[in-house]
C-alpha cells in the first residue's frame, strides 16, 4: 500500500516568443517552432517516516530551441539545434526518523544527444552530431538536513553540480562545483501568539566561499570569453511579518 507507479506521455509545441522573433532581426534567421515528445515512468514509496521517488524520462525534440545572451552584440540569440534526444532519471529520498528531524537526499543524471551537424553557412557545418547540448550539467547531487527545536529551526544543505559544456561542439567543458548553505529561523509566535505569522531568519549562502562558474552564455561554437562567477559567501537576515 505504500508503493505506486506512474507513467505519462505528452506531445508539446513551443513557438518562438516575441523576444526571440525580435532577436531574429539581428541574425536574419527566425528559428522554427520546437516540438517534442515526452515520456516519463516512475515509482513512489511512502510511509509515515519515508518518502522516496525515482523517475526515468525521455524527451525527443525537433527544432530544439536554445537561447543565450551574447555580451559582445548585446543581444539574446536563439538557435535551432535540430533533433535532440534528452534522457535521464531523477530520484529523491526524504526520511523523518522523529518529528523534529528531517533528512533529504536527491540526485539526477542527464544525457543529451544532438542528432546532426548544424548548418552555419552554405557549405559550413558545426560538428555537433553526437555531442551534448551546451549548458546541461551531467548530474546533480544534493542533501539537506533540518531540525525543528521548538521556536528555532536549523537547516543545512549541500549541492554538487556536475560539469557541463560551454558550446554545442563540446570543445570547452566547465568544471563542476559544490555549494553549501546554512539557515536558521526563529518563530516569534513562540513568545507571543499574536505573532504566530512572524519570524526572524538568518541565511548563509556558499558557506565555504566556493569560487565557481555559475552560468555562461552558451552557443554553437562559443569560446568562453565571458562567464558569470557564482555569488561568494553571503549572509542575509530578514524579519518576515505576516498578516
Amino acid at each position: 500500500p505504500g508503493a505506486s507507479v506512474f507513467a505519462s506521455y505528452s506531445k508539446n509545441l513551443s513557438a518562438p516568443n516575441t523576444d526571440v522573433l525580435y532577436g531574429s532581426l539581428y541574425t536574419g534567421i527566425a528559428p522554427e517552432p520546437e516540438t517534442s515528445h515526452s515520456v516519463d515512468v516512475g515509482v513512489r514509496y511512502q510511509t509515515s517516516t519515508v518518502q522516496a521517488q525515482v523517475t526515468g524520462w525521455y524527451n525527443r525534440y525537433e527544432n530544439r530551441l536554445a537561447t543565450a545572451y551574447d555580451p559582445i552584440a548585446d543581444r539574446t540569440i536563439t538557435r535551432n539545434l535540430g533533433g535532440v534526444d534528452k534522457y535521464g532519471f531523477d530520484g529523491s529520498i526524504a526520511w523523518k526518523p522523529s518529528e523534529p528531524v528531517l533528512f533529504y537526499v536527491f540526485g539526477s543524471y542527464l544525457e543529451s544527444d544532438i542528432n546532426d551537424d548544424i548548418q552555419l553557412g552554405e557549405d559550413d557545418f558545426a560538428p555537433t552530431a553526437g555531442k551534448r547540448e551546451a549548458g546541461a550539467p551531467k548530474f546533480t547531487l544534493g542533501a539537506r538536513t533540518q531540525f525543528d527545536l521548538g521556536p528555532v529551526e536549523f537547516g543545512a544543505q549541500v549541492k554538487r553540480t556536475g560539469s557541463r559544456y560551454l558550446n554545442d561542439i563540446n570543445t570547452i567543458e566547465l568544471p563542476g562545483y559544490t555549494v553549501a548553505d546554512l539557515d536558521a529561523r526563529l518563530s516569534l509566535g513562540y513568545f507571543d501568539e499574536d505573532l504566530d505569522k512572524a519570524y526572524f531568519q538568518l541565511n548563509v549562502m556558499n558557506l565555504f566561499d566556493e569560487v565557481y562558474i555559475g552560468s555562461a552564455p552558451t552557443g554553437l561554437t562559443t569560446s568562453g570569453e565571458f562567464v558569470n562567477i557564482g555569488a561568494p559567501r553571503a549572509f542575509t537576515a530578514s524579519l518576515v511579518w505576516g498578516f
